[in-house]
């Protein structure tokens, strides 16, 4: 699958699909926003796929989560 992206580029590229797909998106734009999900699901494979199990495990996740998402907008 070559090079993974670290946690961060995988929830900041996650989260730019999710924004995208908000939008009134055409089939054009649907078709675009699809292929680069692939890109993504390849490349995060591992974040995609790592459980929370406990609510402490969660609450670390979502911090870690928040602090990518904060950090990117700098």
């Amino acid at each position: 699958y070559g090079e993974q992206w670290d946690f961060c580029s995988c929830v900041q590229a996650n989260d730019s699909i999710n924004r995208a797909s908000q939008k009134g998106l055409n089939e054009k734009q649907a078709e675009i926003l699809m292929k680069r999900w692939e890109v993504v699901e390849v490349k995060c494979k591992e974040f995609l796929t790592n459980p929370n199990r406990t609510p402490e495990e969660r609450e670390i996740h979502e911090r870690k989560v928040a602090k990518c998402l904060k950090d990117a907008k700098k």
